[in-house]
């Protein structure tokens, strides 16, 4: 699914030729979200100020933050930029990645003022005062948040409140950008937020928002190899057919449809009419006037 504005310039290619400079080829997919991300309008700001990808674990939705952060930093001037996940562990993570490729070229590293690794509280400081901060999202909401680019990972657990909170602290800034990415909210997160983003994809309601994702349709074949391959855009190189195939054993058919096909309803989207459009179709107040018949042709 790709919802996304025509745009006549894309700086998507500036992001993927620095990652190529690092060593790292992005995928065919994370370029897909980039070029569908980093529209510019005339005047260069971005044509999209948020960008949402919905797609499976283990498929790189991390390489896309970490290519997106440096970027803003060594391309497109943004002063702050800010990784958030839900856990600090997550976000720790992608300081790793970028600390090691800074550490590993002495010509990027040169440019690096300090590193700050103490837990919770890991940052990456330039000599140009441009920083990329690592945090959590706490209950204290969108506090502090105020940046130029704000990568928030594990989207599928961003409370209403916190992006309420998180919103207006960025609309002081010229040319701010917001990234959504994760995979589809269960039953025990809190993914209002990010099905809002899902649903603008859906009916295509805005013409400001990108939105993207990787998953099966509703009368796919669980069991076909191809459909896994749909779902999952690293298929064959990240994430392997014997690793999906071992999922497939040890999973119910909901969880495998969530987990690893991408599919927002697991089990329960296969239906071919989902239940909350039947319930919708209901007349309470109808009465039969005659005899009732019912046919079913298939």
């Amino acid at each position: 699914m790709r919802h996304a504005p025509s745009v006549r310039h894309s700086a998507w290619e500036d992001v993927a030729d620095l990652s190529a400079s690092f060593g790292i080829q992005l995928d065919e997919w994370q370029e897909v979200v980039l070029q569908a991300g980093m529209g510019e309008r005339a005047d260069g700001t971005w044509a999209t100020p948020q960008v949402a990808v919905s797609a499976p674990r283990q498929n790189g939705k991390s390489q896309i933050i970490v290519a997106r952060a440096l970027a803003g930093v060594l391309v497109f001037g943004e002063r702050t930029i800010i990784v958030s996940a839900h856990q600090q562990d997550t976000a720790r993570e992608v300081f790793t990645k970028i600390v090691d490729i800074l550490e590993e070229r002495p010509r990027l590293n040169d440019r690096v003022e300090s590193y700050g690794r103490a837990l919770n509280r890991e940052y990456v400081r330039f000599k140009t005062g441009q920083t990329i901060r690592f945090k959590a999202r706490s209950a204290g909401g969108g506090r502090g948040f105020s940046c130029d680019c704000l990568l928030l990972d594990e989207a599928q657990r961003l409370p209403g409140s916190a992006w309420a909170a998180i919103l207006p602290t960025m609309s002081a800034r010229p040319n701010p950008q917001a990234w959504l990415l994760g995979t589809p909210p269960t039953e025990d997160d809190d993914g209002e937020v990010f099905a809002r983003f899902r649903d603008v994809g859906l009916r295509k309601s805005s013409p400001r928002i990108a939105y993207l994702e990787w998953s099966a349709d509703p009368l796919d074949d669980f069991d076909d190899e191809r459909v896994w391959a749909k779902a999952n855009p690293a298929f064959g190189s990240r994430i392997t057919r014997e690793r999906i195939a071992d999922e497939r054993a040890t999973m119910s058919d909901r969880q495998f449809g969530m987990e690893r096909l991408g599919m927002w309803d697991g089990a329960e989207s296969r239906k071919v009419v989902p239940d909350h459009v039947w319930a919708a179709l209901s007349d309470p107040a109808s009465q039969p006037a005659d005899r009732l018949a019912m046919a079913i042709d298939m």
